[in-house]
């Protein structure tokens, strides 16, 4: 699966965090989604492309749900690259 993709494990995994936690909104960029299973699943060009644009996004958001961090604020999501280590 190319890295421009979430896989279908990061997909449920996404979808279980989003329904546990009462449906938030999501924030990517300019656009806010309020159904993820649907931005997740659809199979739309656009919202395909959409979801390919945002997927670090998604996963930065899914790896702090992982976290079980109890507020993630979508709307500061920003992927950065790792710090340099000594």
């Amino acid at each position: 699966m190319p890295d421009d993709e979430l896989t279908p494990e990061e997909k449920q995994a996404l979808l279980q965090h989003w329904l546990a936690k009462g449906t938030p909104t999501i924030t990517l960029g300019e656009a806010r989604w309020f159904n993820l299973q649907a931005m997740l699943y659809s199979t739309d060009s656009f919202i395909a492309q959409k979801r390919r644009d945002h997927t670090p996004a998604l996963r930065q958001i899914l790896a702090d749900w992982n976290n079980n961090q109890a507020e993630v604020s979508n709307e500061a999501t920003q992927v950065r690259p790792a710090e340099p280590t000594l």
